[in-house]
């Protein structure tokens, strides 16, 4: 018992570069995470309503699915063009305007904030509470990943202390 111990221990001491490596990344993703959730939920409670027309559609495959991107553009209320690049959508939104790899809509209602000339100042409004809900999951998966990082240093903190206090008493 103790050698499977020692065993699994000494792999945490040699292993120590991946906990401070988790807590930073895990901290990033949720700090930018929740910089995005309440950038999209600052766009859907103050922007302003317009119909966007939609000017092309990229579909980009990767390991965890595909991910569908818009290029918008239309009037603000003072009648200047706007444009929004690379909207992402949710899947759930790509299977209802694009049936059969098709684009079954020609306007999508957008939400813009008007003084903002960024190209991600717009958000689908049919889509954001999607999307900020998937903003507070990697929120919560960059704090958990975070809290895993800090308890795995503070583990190999007491093993350290731990291993050296037990040297000099014998």
């Amino acid at each position: 018992m103790n050698a499977a111990r020692d065993f699994f221990l000494d792999g945490l001491r040699r292993k120590w570069w991946v906990w401070p490596m988790a807590a930073s990344v895990g901290f990033v993703v949720s700090i930018s995470s929740w910089r995005d959730g309440a950038r999209i939920q600052q766009i859907a409670v103050e922007g302003i309503k317009a119909q966007a027309s939609v000017e092309r559609i990229s579909r980009k495959r990767t390991r965890s699915g595909t991910e569908y991107a818009l290029d918008l553009a239309w009037t603000d209320t003072a009648g200047q063009p706007r444009k929004a690049a690379t909207v992402s959508i949710s899947g759930h939104l790509a299977q209802r305007i694009l049936p059969n790899d098709k684009l079954a809509v020609d306007t999508l209602p957008v939400r813009y904030l008007p003084g903002e000339t960024s190209e991600s100042s717009a958000v689908l409004e049919d889509d954001a509470e999607t999307q900020r809900k998937h903003q507070d999951v990697l929120t919560n998966w960059g704090i958990a990943l975070s809290a895993v990082g800090l308890s795995g240093l503070a583990v190999i903190f007491f093993i350290r202390r731990r291993h050296v206090v037990s040297k000099e008493t014998a």
